[in-house]
């Protein structure tokens, strides 16, 4: 009952509860119907590992290789220089599938996550901002209080087509990779432009 409230439960006590109900189970039955050195014993025990094995090892769905075009926002793209954060910064998202993809390729990268394994660990007032977020189905005026937060060093990462950048002016746009925006505040040093040829 408690896994129609949260799948988590299910996932993590149901399920295996299951799982050892069925192997019990199992194992009643195959005491009452099959002596311990019958071959129809082996043959229904190596038919059932043999099923499990193909199931489990079957890509149905693209299940195992689904993320084998997948990009990920790393250093190691020469196109992201500049463009994640600094040294102490950190990476502002409402998206808990950029904080997954992002911190597993770079888990010693000096930078932090407001958003991380578990929303309830935030700050009391970016767990606000980040409801409202949420509430607001990601709208570009529901960022505003993280905007205004922002340091040179942090950066905004957020989903969104190639087309155009987010409606939040207040940054700098770059399209990292497939699907992802990155903002940032505006760089007030930057080199003045070259001359124009006489």
């Amino acid at each position: 009952m408690l896994g129609f409230k949260a799948v988590r439960f299910w996932v993590d006590w149901g399920l295996p509860a299951l799982m050892v109900l069925t192997t019990c189970d199992l194992q009643s039955l195959l005491e009452t119907r099959f002596g311990a050195d019958s071959l129809k014993r082996l043959a229904l025990t190596g038919g059932l590992a043999v099923m499990t094995y193909l199931a489990a090892t079957n890509d149905a769905g693209s299940r195992w290789t689904y993320n084998l075009t997948q990009q990920y926002l790393t250093p190691d793209n020469s196109d992201l220089n500049g463009w994640l954060p600094e040294k102490g910064g950190i990476l502002y998202s409402a998206d808990m599938d950029i904080f997954y993809q992002t911190f597993f390729k770079n888990p010693n990268a000096d930078w932090r996550y407001i958003l991380g394994y578990e929303p309830a660990l935030m700050p009391k007032d970016d767990f606000d901002i980040y409801h409202t977020i949420l509430w607001n189905l990601c709208d570009a005026k529901a960022f505003e209080p993280w905007v205004k937060k922002m340091r040179p060093e942090d950066r905004l990462v957020v989903h969104g087509g190639s087309g155009s950048p987010p409606n939040i002016p207040q940054l700098e746009w770059k399209y990292g990779i497939s699907g992802i925006w990155i903002g940032r505040t505006p760089r007030t040093n930057a080199p003045p432009p070259a001359p124009a040829p006489r």
